[in-house]
């Protein structure tokens, strides 16, 4: 049995993109703040890829910056 469910009669929420990911099959960069569904913005906000919004006054948050990581150095060949 295949339901459908209409995207005009689902709540949704504000949240601001902490990490790049894509909502809906469009990208959406740090800093933006979209509108999604409930269910997908419970999910962005879980996996910290984004904050809820309660007013759009706020300031952005700060995403910190990523730690330097030390370069990959290559395993030398097992030639003989």
């Amino acid at each position: 049995m295949l339901i459908e469910i209409s995207r005009q009669t689902e709540k949704t929420m504000l949240v601001r993109i902490l990490r790049q990911t894509f909502i809906n099959g469009r990208p959406a960069r740090v800093g933006d703040v979209v509108e999604v569904p409930d269910l997908d913005g419970a999910y962005c906000v879980a996996t910290g890829k984004a904050e809820k919004v309660e007013d759009l006054d706020q300031p952005p948050a700060m995403v910190p910056a990523p730690e330097a990581r030390q370069p990959r150095t290559r395993k030398p060949s097992a030639r003989t």
